[in-house]
């Protein structure tokens, strides 16, 4: 399966093995952490990384807000990843591109560097983007401080659970996680790492293969 189906606040999520979240009736679509510039900035240091690896991010993005025919585009975090360097014409190009999406973001720690530059192309939420009660965050919330009738979705942990088979094998693969109160996303941008999580009993945990997504708690 490519898709998954979770309902939370009597909201129904579809969650994209692309790494993406999709509101189906709100016609939004939400991605963590693209990351955009990475690779420009480690070859500011000598380290050989393509930027075509940012354009594959950008095509996919193009493909799933136009087979999903979304109005709004919500990233929760960290769009671009250091100062701007060139690539950040990859992303004016794409919202070029799409005029009749709204892009909107919540700023994470990475886009203070840009964020008098990002303003100018898509709309700042600098702590929160509310949606009927869906709390969206960059960085995870407390859970202490999310109200009784709110839920926290956010990124930033770029999470991932090891998954063991015959033989000692083991594989880390990014995930979708989603606690009581919380939910967090994979990064979208293919150029990130990935931080192993430890899931509580009675959390809903969603494993990204290379073509599913498989519910594994």
């Amino acid at each position: 399966m490519k898709t998954a189906q979770l309902q939370i606040n009597h909201q129904e999520l579809t969650l994209l093995s692309d790494k993406a979240l999709l509101l189906k009736k709100s016609k939004i679509l939400v991605i963590s952490d693209l990351h955009l510039g990475k690779a420009g900035h480690f070859r500011k240091f000598g380290i050989p990384i393509s930027k075509q690896v940012h354009q594959h991010d950008l095509t996919l993005l193009s493909k799933l807000v136009n087979e999903h025919e979304v109005n709004r585009l919500l990233i929760v975090g960290d769009l671009f990843h250091s100062e701007l360097n060139n690539e950040w014409n990859l992303f004016v190009n794409f919202i070029q591109e799409h005029p009749n999406i709204e892009p909107i973001l919540v700023a994470g720690n990475h886009d203070q560097y840009t964020k008098n530059v990002l303003s100018q192309q898509l709309l700042i939420y600098e702590t929160h983007y509310n949606l009927n009660g869906l709390i969206f965050t960059h960085e995870p919330l407390e859970i202490q401080t999310i109200a009784k009738n709110e839920y926290n979705i956010c990124g930033h942990i770029h999470p991932a659970v090891q998954l063991n088979g015959k033989g000692r094998q083991r594989m880390k693969l990014p995930c979708f996680y989603f606690g009581q109160k919380q939910g967090i996303i994979p990064a979208f941008g293919k150029f990130t790492g990935a931080a192993l999580i430890s899931p509580k009993q009675n959390d809903k945990v969603f494993v990204i293969t290379a073509n599913s997504i498989i519910r594994v708690g």
